[in-house]
């Protein structure tokens, strides 16, 4: 398998009390690291299985000063830095952190495509375009990442029935955006959809493929809930004849299925974003996609919902960059407003488009725009984050 290098991340972090001046604590020895290290692939374990699960301090080693070897932590360094105030609020204890960017191999993306009837009709028949702007969207996504991820594409239902799991259209490599175009021109939308088992199937692949990237993650994009937990033929149907089968409506089964193997891909480390496309001419989905997404591991408490195909790519790539590199697991979660950030030295602005952005459970940083593309570049790159932690 081609493998490329990216940037990575190596952290090390301190914590101390800010006394409200702009003094510093000489810096300590001490090592508060506390790391979980390949909690188990249960989906499948592949003998040769070095998993990380996206963790974004896994990965090659960079200089970092004088670091220690820490137990359990084989392939980080960590060290001690200096800790006081850096602009939080006098008096509150400030923690900071610092990403040293350095290089890895490539990750596995698998894009989980929803092609159910839906996509193409609404629920009275009525014919939408939300299939052709997701096929659109995702074409480009591919197109404009391809050199960097090890891109996939699962779609369902499958071609033996409209409540069957589907299975991988297109097998994990790097630059395969024009397969994943070829499949997605052949594919045509209808039945069920079977969100939870696709899921599971989606996984098995992931953890039991020939190669395992150190990062893996999912990319549900799908315009609904779950349904198929009750598949049963259209009432009318002449007897004899083949009768089409009516997935049924959403269950709590249904989501339940859905929500349990989104958390056994989290389990196996594999972090599953849910995007959803026009979701807003389908209220009811809202509840069940929110709780797929909280469950993803990715500190979403909401899935991602748009409602264009310029859009749908933006986020596609957005996300992606985050499972490349743009994304930083923070040691100490952040509090809104007292989060100082600098790379390379140069403060970045908290600002979606062009800076730093923080997740909803404050557990993550993401860089935004060109703070984003400058670390996909490929060489090394010092991101520093500093929170009011007390």
């Amino acid at each position: 398998m081609l493998r490329s290098t990216i940037p990575w991340f190596v952290v090390v972090a301190a914590c101390g009390a800010s006394s409200g001046s702009s003094s510093t604590s000489p810096a300590t020895d001490d090592h508060d690291v506390s790391h979980t290290r390949d909690a188990g692939r249960t989906l499948a374990e592949p003998d040769a299985a070095n998993h990380d699960g996206g963790n974004p301090e896994a990965g090659s080693v960079a200089s970092a000063g004088d670091a220690a070897a820490i137990p359990g932590d084989a392939g980080v360094n960590h060290d001690g830095m200096d800790a006081g105030s850096d602009g939080t609020d006098g008096g509150s204890v400030v923690c900071s952190e610092e990403v040293i960017m350095t290089g890895t191999t490539v990750p596995d993306v698998m894009i989980v495509l929803d092609a159910s009837t839906s996509m193409i009709h609404d629920d009275d028949g009525a014919k939408v375009d939300t299939w052709s702007k997701t096929v659109t969207a995702i074409k480009a996504a591919a197109a404009a990442l391809e050199q960097r991820v090890n891109f996939g594409l699962f779609s369902f239902p499958g071609y033996t029935g409209v409540c069957d799991m589907g299975a991988v259209a297109v097998p994990f490599a790097i630059r395969k955006a024009d397969a994943i175009a070829s499949s997605l021109d052949n594919r045509e939308a209808g039945g069920g959809s079977p969100i939870g088992p696709s899921l599971g199937e989606a996984g098995f692949y992931l953890t039991s493929s020939a190669h395992l990237a150190p990062t893996q993650a999912v990319m549900l994009v799908t315009n609904g809930e779950p349904n198929c937990t009750d598949p049963q033929p259209i009432p009318g149907c002449p007897p004899g004849l083949f009768c089409p089968i009516d997935p049924g409506k959403t269950t709590p089964q249904a989501v339940a299925a859905a929500v349990s193997a989104v958390t056994d891909l989290a389990t196996a480390g594999i972090r599953t974003y849910v995007l959803g496309v026009d979701t807003h001419l389908k209220p009811a989905a809202a509840g069940p996609l929110d709780d797929m997404a909280a469950a993803g591991a990715t500190g979403d408490t909401h899935h991602h919902a748009v409602q264009t195909a310029d859009a749908l790519t933006s986020l596609l790539t957005t996300l992606t960059k985050d499972v490349i590199g743009c994304e930083v697991t923070l040691k100490h979660a952040s509090r809104a407003g007292l989060t100082k950030a600098s790379l390379d030295g140069m403060p970045l602005k908290a600002d979606p488009l062009d800076g730093f952005t923080i997740s909803e459970d404050g557990r993550a940083l993401r860089l935004r725009g060109k703070a984003c593309d400058k670390v996909l570049d490929g060489t090394g790159h010092s991101l520093r984050v500093s929170v009011s932690c007390s």
